[in-house]
């Protein structure tokens, strides 16, 4: 296993990085491992608000929402943009093993586009396809990849499906989600598995942007690369990276895209972020991440890593008060 470089103050895991920095067209995904919609205790929907707004993206999406069908829709809006969900399939008889799966895609309104394919394969894989027409021309393709023994062959299988409709994909093409494929540690899953989706990447032109940690075990420091962008046009990508967050044991994983120099709404966004931050830390069942994030998001670095050292402390009490 690939071991990650263990900073000098074990709490700068909950500093954020700085996020998108280019113009273009600005892409994000992160695992959010459910939203916590079900109960009022932990609503996840939250940080995705303050994560959209404060980092300015134009497309965002979310894996693992873990939503069921009689989660409304309203529950998940986010104002000024449009969402395509897909929901983990229900069984012949009407039921779930559990809540799992689920993917989101949040789309700022003035992005114009057409969801072309959402859909769910024989083994979990979901995928949604978004075409951009302006101001920009992108296929966006959000995929999750539920980690099982056959997931390498069943994203080659997908891989395929793509290859073989390249005439429905008329644009430059993006992939990106939780493909639960660690690039670090190929080695692990079978020889001609992997060789069959080099094969199938190679095929469509496609590689993966960044060799950097987006799964981060603070236990012993070691991580996977499990999260992945790929792009059939590499000057396509102005800048590609990973944030750091707390949240979820998944990172966040952003593109930025050029062919235009759509410039983010500060103003817009800005009121957005910090009314909702405001809301969210006033809150007294708001949980020890939203306190810290708040701070964060306000540059009190110094604030932040202070309260995050009472992390255990408060975890207890607020679980005792019920808060």
């Amino acid at each position: 296993m690939a071991q990650a470089q263990a900073p000098d103050d074990k709490y700068s895991i909950y500093d954020f990085s700085a996020g998108p920095t280019e113009t273009g067209l600005r892409v994000g995904h992160w695992n959010v491992r459910g939203l916590g919609l079900a109960s009022d205790a932990t609503k996840k929907i939250n940080y995705v608000k303050c994560l959209i707004n404060r980092h300015c993206f134009h497309i965002f999406a979310v894996a693992e929402t873990m939503l069921r069908d009689s989660i409304r829709k309203t529950r998940t809006d986010i104002e000024g943009f449009r969402c395509e969900r897909l929901d983990r399939k229900m069984k012949g008889d009407g039921s779930r093993e559990k809540a799992s799966g689920g993917i989101m895609v949040y789309i700022h309104q003035g992005l114009k586009y057409v969801n072309i394919a959402a859909n769910e394969l024989k083994g979990n894989l979901q995928y949604i396809i978004l075409r951009v027409s302006k101001p920009v021309k992108d296929d966006i393709v959000v995929i999750y990849n539920p980690p099982n023994d056959s997931h390498v062959a069943r994203f080659t299988s997908y891989l395929d499906i793509l290859a073989a409709n390249r005439n429905v994909l008329r644009y430059p093409v993006v992939v990106l989600g939780d493909i639960n494929i660690d690039q670090l540690n190929l080695t692990k899953y079978p020889k001609t598995h992997v060789d069959a989706m080099k094969n199938a990447l190679k095929r469509l032109n496609m590689e993966q942007q960044f060799n950097r940690i987006t799964r981060l075990r603070p236990a012993d420091w070691s991580g996977a690369i499990l999260d992945h962008i790929y792009t059939t046009n590499l000057i396509l990508i102005r800048e590609c990276d990973v944030m750091r967050i707390n949240v979820s044991d998944h990172d966040i994983v952003y593109c930025v895209l050029s062919g235009t120099e759509m410039k983010p709404d500060i103003k817009q966004r800005h009121d957005s972020y910090e009314k909702s931050l405001e809301q969210f830390a006033s809150k007294k069942n708001s949980d020890i991440e939203v306190r810290i994030l708040f701070y964060q998001a306000r540059e009190w670095a110094g604030l932040a890593k202070e309260y995050a050292r009472k992390v255990d402390e408060l975890r207890s009490r607020l679980k005792a008060l019920s808060l």
